[in-house]
This record gives C-alpha cells, sequence and structure tokens, in this order.
C-alpha cells in the first residue's frame, strides 16, 4: 500500500482502522515511518466502520459493477475519477444535498448531452467514465 501510494504521489496522513489482533506493531511501524497517524476506531462503536463500508458500497454499485479492470493502473483511474466525481460534482443529502467540495464550474460548451434553455441560464451536461457518471451545473 505504501508503495502504491509513493507511487501516485499520494501522501498518506492518516490511516483509521479497528481493533483486529491482525495489525501488529510491524504493521504500525511501517505506517508510521510513513509519516501517518494511526486513528483507531473506538471499542464496541459500528458506526465509524458503517461510514466506510457505505463509500465502498456506493463505489462498487455506481462505478466498478459497471467494469472489467483489465490492470490495476485501469482500476486506478477509474477509481481516481470517480472519487474526483464523489467529492467535486456529487450532491450529499446528508450535506442538504449540497456538494462536499465547493465547485466553481466554468462555463465550458457540453459535448454531446442536451441542453435546455431556461430563464436562470443553460444547464450543462458534464460526464466522466465514458458517459457512466453524468452531473449537470448551471451556467455562468
Amino acid at each position: 500500500m505504501t508503495m502504491w501510494l509513493g507511487d501516485n504521489q499520494i501522501k498518506m496522513t492518516h490511516l483509521i482502522r479497528d481493533r483486529d489482533t491482525k495489525y501488529t506493531k510491524g504493521f504500525d511501524l511501517i505506517i508510521r515511518t510513513e509519516g501517518a497517524k494511526i486513528v483507531q476506531a473506538p471499542i464496541m462503536a459500528p458506526n465509524p466502520n458503517a461510514y466506510m463500508e457505505c463509500w465502498i458500497g456506493s463505489l462498487r454499485k455506481e462505478c466498478l459493477n459497471h467494469f472489467i479492470c483489465l490492470s490495476t493502473k485501469h482500476l486506478g483511474y477509474i477509481v481516481n475519477e470517480y472519487v474526483s466525481y464523489y467529492n467535486e460534482h456529487r450532491p450529499h443529502q446528508s450535506k442538504g444535498n449540497q456538494l462536499l467540495k465547493y465547485h466553481a464550474f466554468e462555463k465550458e460548451e457540453a459535448d454531446d448531452c442536451h441542453q435546455c434553455d431556461q430563464s436562470l441560464g443553460k444547464i450543462n451536461c458534464k460526464h466522466t467514465l465514458d458517459g457512466l457518471i453524468k452531473y449537470y451545473s448551471r451556467a455562468a
């Protein structure tokens, strides 16, 4: 994992894990030498794992179930595209249908998606992963 993060120039700052005995002192030492802080889930608290399991379920159902990954590089590309969409374009019900990360949409020409002219401005359709994921924004 640490080699993959290094290859993709991703800095790990935290590792959130449960208290399973498979995480030995040697495992913790490797993570700490990478400069990351280890955060253990509280004892007998199921919710911290539930949030991550929900996110992984979203990734699988909304994205990975629609592809046959041909290599780890291909899988990495697909996951990166989905994570970008999830964090920057997907509205979240728990946040009042707001975006996790505010993203100012630039005025772009829509690709092959439909545009409708309304009094508030045109609605642009953008897509990623060959049209599997589509998201809409109002033109400035």
